[in-house]
């Protein structure tokens, strides 16, 4: 019976490409939690420090979260306005 049903395979490998944008996306999630609890303006460009990010991914970062200018800090952080 299974002979004539149709077979998916499924690559479950976390390629290093696939790694660097989840944690850009998870990045982004943080900054806008950071912006919420700061109370940023939505249309607001804002300074982040972070103590990392995936650099391929630097300009997606600053344009979904809408920061300014991305630079290394201790922890993540909201500088400036």
């Amino acid at each position: 019976d299974f002979i004539d049903q149709p077979t998916v395979a499924l690559d479950l490998k976390i390629t290093p490409q696939l790694q660097a944008e989840g944690e850009a996306r998870e990045l982004i999630r943080q900054i806008q939690i950071l912006r919420k609890e700061k109370d940023c303006k939505l249309d607001e460009k804002i300074t982040v420090a972070t103590p990392s990010y995936p650099a391929e991914f630097e300009e997606y970062i600053k344009q979904k979260a809408l920061i300014g200018k991305l630079v290394w800090g201790e922890t993540l952080s909201i500088l400036t306005g």
